[in-house]
């Protein structure tokens, strides 16, 4: 039960000080804003104010920018952090921060279902948190980013067998 015990602790001290590694300084690095990032806060910020996306369409379902479409999810969950933070290059970056983090949790669990080796699970852990193209892609606002994380929680549900709803909902 201790060794359960500390491997929780370790799994969360993990997570918590990747968290930490990724967020630090988010607003400098990468250091500046890349067409796509400040499409999606401006699409963002624009939702927030007046429920329409840059080009006036009503929440949009696609968000068109440069004359290509971009997936709506990231624009709808970067809201929150635009109402808070303000528009700027964290707010922005937040969800996906926040994608690569919760990616690893669930990165976890399936490695807890594959190894019984604790040992070698906290080690492996230890190199997905801290992998320099992980920690990249969740310091840039990315819709692959939370494409991958909704990808590793839809196949966690599918393995568990959990809701055919949610599931199908989080491959969506």
């Amino acid at each position: 039960m201790i060794k359960n015990k500390t491997e929780k602790i370790l799994v969360i001290l993990i997570i918590l000080f990747s968290f930490l590694i990724k967020g630090y300084g988010l607003e400098k690095s990468p250091p500046s804003v890349g067409f796509d990032e400040a499409a999606l806060g401006y699409n963002a910020y624009s939702i927030l104010k007046t429920g329409r996306d840059e080009y006036g369409n009503f929440l949009p379902l696609s968000i068109r920018s440069f004359n290509d479409y971009k997936p709506a999810l990231y624009v709808y969950l970067t809201v929150p952090f635009v109402a808070i933070m303000g528009l700027n290059e964290t707010s922005t970056r937040m969800v996906s921060l926040c994608a690569g983090t919760i990616s690893l949790l669930f990165l976890y669990l399936f490695l807890k279902e594959f190894v019984s080796d604790k040992k070698l699970r906290i080690f492996v852990l230890t190199i997905l948190a801290f992998e320099p193209w992980r920690i990249h892609f969740s310091r840039v606002a990315l819709e692959a980013n939370l494409s991958a994380c909704m990808f590793i929680i839809g196949a966690w549900f599918l393995y568990k067998q959990k809701s055919r709803f949610w599931t199908a909902l989080i491959f969506a």
